[in-house]
């Protein structure tokens, strides 16, 4: 975002629209449970919360720039269209699960999906 205020602007609309149109309550977090990686993904049956993405979202974006800046913004690359995604844990590890609508884009490429989990400012993309 132009002016560098990062997510600041999502955070207080999401909060005005939980504030002013509710939402449902949220779901309990399930119990820990180790996931054994390169297993059938039948281990994650339970884990909750349970995530569902919108599955016919905008596939490409072309749209005037922010403020003066002129131009047109347009992506038009491939995305994963995240169809559900689930978070477990036990004492030592953290698990992510996330199933895409159609078969992964660069699906075999190492390290094509980075998950920003490490909390670090510095270390994120562009500080997210």
């Amino acid at each position: 975002m132009a002016g560098e205020h990062g997510d600041n602007y999502c955070y207080q609309l999401v909060h005005y629209i939980r504030r002013f149109q509710g939402m449902e309550s949220l779901e309990a977090l399930s119990p820990p449970k180790t996931i054994i990686i390169n297993q059938d993904f039948a281990q994650c049956h339970g884990v909750a919360p349970f995530y569902l993405g919108d599955l016919f979202d905008i596939p490409s974006r072309s749209h005037p720039r922010y403020g003066n800046q002129g131009g047109q913004f347009t992506d038009t690359t491939e995305t994963n269209h995240l169809a559900v995604m689930q978070v477990a844990r036990d004492t030592k590890f953290v698990y992510f699960y996330a199933r895409a609508r159609e078969p992964w884009v660069k699906g075999n490429v190492f390290n094509w999906i980075l998950l920003n989990i490490d909390n670090s400012y510095e270390a994120g993309w562009r500080r997210f």
